[in-house]
């Protein structure tokens, strides 16, 4: 009967741990990805003023069409993410 008191005390709290971690993980994915979004536009404006193509994602995985429109979905994906959690995960905004 004690352990399974004791253990309905720690199953939340395991829940939340892990909770905690995965979402941290998909922030830091969400917030990489989206640097990579904004430096690759960033590119493609400065490639678009010299008449040159900038494009990095294209660059990097330009022979397989299919993962490089997967990179862009997940870039924004990640930018509605970020949206999404943005005031609840900057320190800045919480202050």
């Amino acid at each position: 009967m004690v352990r399974g008191a004791f253990m309905g005390r720690v199953e939340p709290l395991i829940l939340n741990i892990f909770y905690v971690r995965t979402m941290k993980i998909l922030h830091i994915a969400a917030f990489l990805l989206t640097i990579v979004g904004a430096l690759n536009w960033g590119l493609v404006g400065i490639g678009m003023l010299m008449n040159a193509d900038y494009n990095l994602v294209h660059l990097l995985v330009g022979s397989w069409p299919t993962l490089e429109a997967v990179v862009y979905v997940l870039v924004g994906l990640s930018g509605v993410a970020l949206l999404a959690t943005h005031r609840s995960d900057c320190k800045t905004c919480n202050a």
